[in-house]
């Protein structure tokens, strides 16, 4: 049986609660993130992001259907933001990026069309029915595309949200720009030079920012060539 709700002291750091005001706060529902790599809505909109006062109100505007999280309208409180995903409050005419970041994960303010611009790197790649290809990525979803030669698992794709279209198509390749999502250098944006695949281990990216470091390819995920297609804050 699956809980509803989590101690507050066990919450991650990013959620932004305060652990001594009352014992327990909602827990993210099963989905494409884990409870350590997303927080719930209610808690993103009243106490991480601090939109509404209270938790009741947070519940009201859920239920008025006030909050989209990737162009679709949320009411479920547990509903997880992940990174990447883009939370809006449309009658605030305020937008959001959940990003990782030095301090884990963050919610940098986004406008304009990068409100409407989703970068999801792909998880897995495989055929199905009628020969087309079904691209996997990091957030659930799967992306049917009639020719998938040019994409491979580790590349990441710019998509228009709340459709699917595909804007952009960022390679896993030496001299693109990356995003450390995990280790040491977490949150950190710089130029891929290597990638090395080992036997029986863990491949390794060659990485080069204020200095040279390798990291494992689960990650690095490419934001972009000059520059990062999206803001990421920072």
């Amino acid at each position: 049986m699956v809980r509803n709700h989590l101690k507050r002291y066990a919450a991650p750091g990013f959620w932004n609660i305060r652990t001594k005001e009352r014992t327990y706060i909602v827990r993210p529902t099963p989905g494409a993130h884990s409870i350590a790599t997303s927080v719930p809505v209610k808690v993103a909109i009243c106490d991480t992001l601090g939109l509404v006062k209270s938790a009741r109100e947070a519940s009201f505007v859920l239920n008025q259907g006030d909050v989209v999280v990737d162009g679709r309208k949320v009411k479920a409180s547990g509903f997880p933001v992940g990174p990447m995903d883009i939370l809006s409050v449309p009658k605030l005419k305020q937008n959001f990026r959940l990003v990782t970041s030095k301090k884990g994960l963050e919610f940098v303010p986004i406008e304009g069309k990068d409100a409407k611009r989703k970068l999801c790197r792909i998880n897995g790649k495989r055929t199905v029915k009628g020969g087309k290809i079904q691209l996997e990525l990091h957030d659930g979803r799967n992306i049917i595309v009639k020719d998938g030669s040019a994409y491979h698992v580790g590349d990441s794709v710019l998509l228009e949200i709340p459709g699917q279209k595909i804007a952009e198509h960022i390679p896993l390749k030496e001299g693109n720009l990356i995003l450390v999502t995990g280790g040491s250098h977490v949150g950190q944006v710089v130029k891929l030079l290597d990638v090395r695949h080992k036997v029986m281990k863990p491949n390794v990216a060659v990485l080069a920012g204020k200095v040279r470091f390798e990291t494992i390819l689960d990650y690095v995920m490419p934001v972009g060539v000059e520059e990062p297609v999206i803001n990421l804050g920072g």
